[in-house]
């Protein structure tokens, strides 16, 4: 009876604490906020950081335009670095907006990280706080007194004054302008599809076939996957290869395109997943073949013929 207790309780705590044994991988994620004074408006960078060991990979989810109270005007393509101890640190740079003058807290994120050995496990990114503060200055109750009308000054007695302040007013107000006009937020104006092919032939110019056949197979797959989400209204993102496969069938996209679409993330499926780099000739292919997707489907609208008038 004894024994019996004893093993009831071993189980109990086997099955209290399995956070605390999956959470040992030895990763390591947050994210920070490059300012310190953020007004009203502002475009913020945050950054994401993640280190964990060598030949690991860091799958970073695709945000909406809105993340939580957020308006995300950015999210660059992540950079790995080696730190030289046996880690390396995988890094994405995110800007975001506010338009409240108020706290806000980023949203939890979840990553997928994908091990040596192809395996996977999900990580939580605490939230960050943002500190926005409006472009006024704070308590200014301050009363001021109207200056009497005998302290006024005459246009009559000379104009030369009154031009000069017109003069440095509009130097003032310009500059101001330009100011602002700088600090406005940076909006992407490129479709989609000018996105996926920007974001591939970024890939190709990195090289990062031969040097990180895991990320460059990461990088495809998501430019690929996003073009399919926001250029085609594709919810790629949450399908697997196989449920996507289905999804193309019931959408409708020609069976030849639909065929090329599944080749290329099946590729990529293999390499992350299963270390599979025995066709690099094909590989190597893979951005040729996700351009060619891209700048195929969905075909371009014909342009609109003018009438001749008679």
């Amino acid at each position: 009876m004894f024994k019996r207790l004893l093993f009831l309780l071993a189980l109990a705590l086997v099955l209290a604490f399995p956070i605390a044994v999956s959470a040992d991988g030895g990763v390591d994620a947050r994210l920070d906020v490059g300012r310190s004074e953020i007004t009203v408006g502002d475009v913020v960078p945050l950054s994401l950081t993640v280190t964990h060991p060598r030949g690991w990979r860091v799958i970073f989810p695709v945000l909406d335009k809105m993340w939580g109270d957020l308006n995300v005007r950015a999210q660059n393509a992540p950079r790995i670095t080696d730190n030289g101890d046996g880690t390396e640190t995988t890094r994405q740079e995110i800007d975001v907006a506010y338009f409240r003058p108020q706290q806000v807290m980023t949203p939890e994120l979840q990553l997928t990280v994908v091990n040596d050995q192809g395996q996977t496990q999900t990580l939580s990114v605490e939230p960050t706080a943002l500190n926005v503060k409006s472009v006024l200055q704070e308590n200014d109750t301050t009363l001021r007194d109207i200056k009497p009308q005998a302290e006024l000054w005459q246009l009559s007695s000379s104009p030369i004054p009154f031009i000069a302040s017109l003069a440095l007013a509009v130097t003032a107000l310009g500059g101001a302008s330009v100011w602002v006009w700088k600090q406005r937020p940076q909006t992407d104006k490129r479709t989609p599809r000018e996105r996926a092919l920007d974001e591939l032939k970024a890939i190709d110019a990195e090289n990062l076939v031969r040097a990180d056949i895991k990320a460059y197979s990461v990088r495809v797959s998501d430019s690929l996957r996003s073009y399919l989400t926001f250029g085609c209204q594709i919810n790629a993102h949450d399908l697997t290869t196989g449920e996507l496969a289905q999804s193309l069938k019931q959408r409708g996209v020609p069976a030849d395109v639909a065929s090329q679409i599944i080749s290329v993330l099946r590729a990529c499926d293999a390499v992350k997943f299963a270390n599979d780099t025995s066709d690099m000739a094909g590989l190597e292919a893979l951005t040729a073949a996700a351009k060619q997707i891209v700048q195929v489907y969905p075909p371009a609208p014909e342009p609109k013929k003018r009438e001749v008038k008679k």
